[in-house]
């Protein structure tokens, strides 16, 4: 297995457990009122599943590993935010936390087929050289 796709199982880990800590585990560590135009809760989830997307596309940008990483990034948006409902969570179930990780979903794809190209118009280069 390698090292990318065991920073990605390790990432998904961090994902799930950042988002399904019971509330009356995190009261106490409570983000501070920080002003953004969309909240520092939601640049945060942004943030987890931007992460997740470029770990699971990784370097080699392509559509067989993409599809996947979408379907199962989109299941752990909606998914995450219907457990924090449940009694055991207890935790505020939010359908903007959802876009907001969705939304971090497709920039970290983004980010990655951005970097691809890069790497492919420099590697083009360099064969010309």
């Amino acid at each position: 297995m390698s090292v990318n796709i065991k920073l990605a199982m390790i990432w998904t880990a961090v994902l799930l457990t950042l988002c399904l800590i019971p509330g009356r585990w995190i009261h106490a560590f409570e983000t501070p009122n920080i002003e953004t135009p969309l909240g520092f809760d939601k640049l945060i989830h942004a943030s987890l599943f931007g992460i997740f997307s470029a770990l699971w596309v990784g370097s080699e940008f392509s559509s067989r590993r993409l599809v996947p990483v979408i379907v199962l990034g989109v299941l752990l948006a909606v998914g995450t935010e219907w457990a924090q409902g449940l009694p055991a969570i207890r935790r505020d179930p939010d359908r903007w936390d959802a876009v907001a990780d969705v939304t971090g979903l497709f920039l970290g794809i983004a980010f990655c087929y951005r970097a691809s190209l890069v790497r492919s118009k420099r590697e083009t280069v360099s064969a010309e050289v």
